[in-house]
């Protein structure tokens, strides 16, 4: 006899749900899975400049992003946005997977630190994108171990 609340029955699916979709994203080219991540890790929806800054610090050539989102695109990771000419999850359980492939700890840590210097440089670049990019940069500085940026570094 089983006797399964909604909820723990939603929250099984959920999570079979994201299990079922890491599978999917870690079965990508890697550059494509690290799109994914690095995207997860941005919020709302991202330009192809965001993307190829993020992409720059992993060591991805700019020209390549392009053909990199392309197969995101085809594998049904990300969509574009045409009437704002950006790019967003087709899902949030993408996003979810996609960000739950990085385990927490130092190598999320590290990534963030990485994430965070890529955003900046793109905010020196780019004006347009110095607002948002310094507070996302910013919020990740803050959430990672403070050997791994010390505070003065981060204040400065």
């Amino acid at each position: 006899d089983y006797n399964v609340t909604k909820v723990q029955l939603e929250d099984y699916l959920s999570d079979d749900v994201i299990d079922v979709i890491k599978s999917k994203i870690t079965g990508l080219p890697t550059e494509v899975r690290m799109l994914a991540v690095l995207m997860s890790f941005i919020p709302n929806n991202a330009t192809m400049s965001t993307m190829r800054s993020l992409l720059k610090g992993e060591g991805v050539s700019g020209t390549k992003v392009e053909k990199l989102v392309s197969v995101a695109i085809k594998n049904g990771i990300i969509l574009h946005l045409s009437e704002t000419d950006k790019y967003a999850f087709a899902h949030d359980k993408i996003r979810e997977a996609s960000f739950d492939i990085i385990p927490k700890g130092k190598p999320r840590d590290e990534l963030l630190v990485r994430i965070s210097n890529a955003l900046v440089d793109l905010a020196k670049a780019d004006k347009a994108y110095s607002d948002w990019a310094f507070f996302v940069a910013t919020d990740h500085l803050n959430s990672v171990l403070p050997e791994l940026v010390p505070r003065m570094d981060l204040a400065r």
